[in-house]
């Protein structure tokens, strides 16, 4: 049988955006969340070019540092494009030579074959033959 493994910081920053989705903006346990991310990696020492986060930042602000965090915290992980396709960032987020190329359709995989033989009315994902 196989699991996922889920490290704790993985959990910590799932918490800190759902706390600040449901409530509109960071509450104090969605920072601490964070916080605690964030102060290990510095190695629990302030650091200028890494600081930890405040309940003033808006929500907007407060997402986008959030999931800049997932981003280095979980980067040999493999969940990034997740998050990009989740909140809808992949083309702004890619590299030059990707946004060229862009379309919304990069945003979806294709339905597999078998699924698409089984039920004949189930069409392919645009973007796929």
């Amino acid at each position: 049988m196989s699991f996922p493994i889920i490290r704790y910081a993985d959990v910590l920053l799932i918490y800190a955006e759902a706390a600040n989705m449901a409530n509109g903006k960071p509450t104090q346990e969605a920072v601490d969340a964070v916080n605690e991310v964030i102060d290990r990696a510095n190695g629990y020492a302030p650091n200028a070019a890494h600081p930890l986060l405040t309940t003033t930042l808006s929500k907007e602000a407060f997402d986008e540092a959030v999931i800049e965090e997932r981003n280095q915290e979980l980067c040999y992980e493999y969940d990034r494009r997740f998050d990009l396709v989740r909140k809808r960032i992949l083309k702004e987020k890619s590299i030059p030579q990707i946004q060229q190329n862009f379309s919304e359709d990069d945003y979806l995989f294709p339905i597999p074959d078998n699924d698409v033989l089984i039920d004949k009315n189930l069409g392919q994902n645009p973007g796929y033959k």
